[in-house]
């Protein structure tokens, strides 16, 4: 033994010299937390021993296997020096998506190698698979720790368990293959599918599915790849893949587009960018998942309002393009909130992401040799080789930059000609009133005449930095469908990583619209403290086109909530201005007294911000809740100005692109 590398749940670790093929290392592993009846640990010796027997490019190679005099049975296994995919994650955030089909479609093929032995692995997690360089200078994922755990449940592991380990039952192949598929999330996300601290918690976000897809947080992945990873991911371990293989290549092909899975695994890897050197390119983490949340008992109201779920950040470097997020399905039904305050339950789902390097051919000095990287990199992309043309790509640039140019001045002069056929038509009405007139009135000339005040104008979009420990959230068409995509809104913002997306789904009542984005934050025993809803309301696109509406939708907005929320009374309405927006306001509060006695407050704004486009159909409705648990919310003027709704709201960016 040379020295102690360190311990876990189930074992410690050593690195030692082997004695028989000098100066070669191995990795000794002593297993501590061995506790089960003769017949599982005759299981566990045999796999152990097959283990020995396997010999697979993506598997660290078991030497030998035994036990020592005390009883605890020990592993020597070949040691590998690199980086783990859970150090990856912690670098780079999300991994770029062909990186990541690659290592996830080399560690499913390791795993049918093995199960094709009949030996599971039973803890498969980040940690355990590490990402190596091959002889031939090719990036090389290598599954470690085969045979170290015998499945017990800790802290570490918890979140990769399958439903039926989670329930105490056997683990079996399906089990590995959804362990394998929440990396894969985890690696495209920076989150995990399903957030919770118990086995309790994770069950009941298991048996609800996958609520955030991962295109609801990547704009840059295939749908294909959400049903994939909701087959992996299946509840039922008859509805997953029947074959590790087969999810890899599932996965594979969704996210290159290639039905030969195999021509992209050989890529060579500069040694600028190979494990233990830092990683090239990042990516952004976003963010979200859906759970709807009920508040606690009331003595005389019930009230159901939903919850949110949190993501995580993405970091960005040079090199790689900014990913982004896509919005969930848009399906969601606001809950009501009953008259005896139910205790609130959150649902969190938690996905990370990992960003990814870029693999590019290595330079060499010799002109065969570069030409030789250029076509090795052209056989590995999924994409076409693209030829190093500047003059082609320099007229692509100018071409485009014409075409915006002349969409821009198209605009300009019809918007100028619009405006001098109003002032030319208001001129002439002026002239008619004066021949008509005896005595002209300066003052109602000057009031009447129209100006470009009344042409409504969307704000400048602003650039917002993405503040520390949050998540983004962009909504997409993607994925939509019905009513949502009718009306579907464009919009980003950023929420706090331990806030809840909750679950959104169609109403059966017609006075509650689905929404785009549901997310909570909850107190520990999970009542609800701040809440953000968006969804739309019918508009004519424009603030003084809907301003004779804005009573009608109040008056609306209170026939809803009164069902809703115990004692609900409206406080205010009016014009007020939302991150440069011009938008109407309400304000309303209601509540009750808890099952136990204790007294809760609902503090509410519902905006409704029209999207500043003459002729839009659907404009933005946001619902912000905070009760009095939220420790910075002392009255309705505190909702979205105090407390974690403030930054939230800070952030909410309408689009351009409708």
């Amino acid at each position: 033994l040379v020295e102690l590398l360190g311990d876990d749940e189930t074992s410690i670790s050593y690195l030692a010299e082997d004695k028989i093929i000098a100066p070669k290392k191995v990795l000794v592993r002593v297993l501590m937390d061995e506790e089960h009846d003769e017949l599982t640990g005759r299981i566990y010796a045999e796999e152990r021993v097959s283990l020995s027997h396997v010999n697979h490019p993506n598997i660290a190679r078991v030497i030998d296997s035994g036990e020592l005099p005390e009883g605890n049975p020990f592993i020597v296994s070949e040691f590998v020096g690199a980086d783990s995919i859970r150090e990856l994650l912690e670098k780079t955030g999300q991994v770029n998506a062909l990186r990541a089909a690659r290592i996830i479609r080399q560690a499913a093929y390791a795993l049918s190698e093995v199960h094709q032995n009949a030996i599971l692995h039973r803890d498969l997690k980040p940690e355990n698979i590490l990402l190596t360089v091959s002889d031939t200078g090719m990036e090389q994922i290598k599954l470690i720790n085969f045979g170290t755990s015998n499945g017990k449940l800790h802290k570490g592991n918890l979140a990769f368990k399958a439903s039926e380990v989670l329930e105490g039952k056997m683990a079996t192949f399906a089990g590995d293959i959804y362990s394998l598929a929440v990396v894969a999330y985890q690696m495209l996300t920076n989150r995990l599918p399903f957030q919770g601290g118990t086995e309790k918690e994770l069950l009941r976000g298991q048996r609800q599915g996958l609520l955030l897809r991962p295109t609801n947080l990547r704009l840059d992945l295939p749908s294909s790849v959400d049903d994939i990873l909701e087959k992996a991911l299946a509840f039922k371990p008859s509805e997953r893949y029947p074959k590790a293989r087969d999810f890899g290549d599932a996965f594979f092909n969704a996210l290159t587009n290639s039905s030969a899975p195999q021509a992209q695994e050989d890529r060579e890897i500069p040694q600028s960018k190979r494990p233990n050197t830092p990683m090239a390119d990042a990516e952004i983490p976003i963010p979200m998942p859906d759970a709807p949340l009920i508040l606690s008992d009331l003595k005389n109201a019930e009230i159901e309002i939903p919850a949110l779920e949190d993501n995580k950040t993405e970091k960005t470097e040079k090199t790689e393009k900014t990913e982004t997020l896509k919005s969930g399905n848009p399906e969601e039904e606001t809950t009501p909130i009953e008259k005896t305050l139910p205790e609130v339950s959150a649902f969190a789902a938690n996905i990370d992401s990992v960003p990814r390097a870029r693999i590019e051919p290595e330079k060499t000095a010799k002109k065969d040799e570069a030409k030789s990287s250029d076509n090795l990199w052209s056989r590995r992309s999924p994409e076409p080789p693209v030829t190093a043309n500047r003059s082609w790509l320099l007229l692509s640039i100018l071409g485009l930059a014409i075409l915006l140019a002349a969409v821009w001045a198209i605009w300009s002069y019809s918007l100028q000609r619009q405006n001098e056929a109003e002032f030319a038509a208001q001129t002439e009405n002026e002239a008619q009133n004066q021949q008509n007139t005896v005595v002209a009135e300066p003052d109602l000339i000057s009031n009447n005449s129209p100006g470009t005040e009344d042409i409504e104008v969307p704000p400048l979009p602003r650039q917002i930095p993405q503040p520390p420990e949050t998540t983004f959230f962009q909504n997409s068409k993607q994925n939509l469908k019905g009513e949502m995509l009718r009306n579907f809104l464009p919009f980003s913002l950023y929420f706090p990583n331990d806030w809840q997306v909750n679950a959104v789904k169609e109403s059966s009542k017609a006075e509650i619209r689905v929404k785009f984005l549901d997310i909570s934050k909850n107190t520990p025993d999970g009542k609800l403290s701040e809440q953000m809803l968006i969804s739309y309301y019918d508009s004519k696109g424009t603030y003084k086109d809907d301003k004779a509406k804005f009573s009608q939708l109040v008056m609306e907005t209170n026939e809803t909530l009164k069902k809703l929320i115990p004692n609900y009374q409206t406080l205010s309405e009016g014009e007020t201005l939302i991150n440069g927006w011009k938008a109407y306001e309400m304000k309303f509060q209601g509540g009750g007294t808890t099952e136990n006695g204790e007294k809760m407050i609902v503090w509410g704004r519902r905006l409704f911000i029209p999207a500043s486009r003459p002729g839009l159909k659907s404009g933005y409705e946001i619902t912000l809740l905070a009760t009095s648990l939220s420790p910075d919310v002392k009255s309705v003027d505190d909702v979205g100005v105090n407390g974690e709704l403030a930054p939230v709201l800070e952030t909410f960016e309408p689009g351009q692109n409708f």
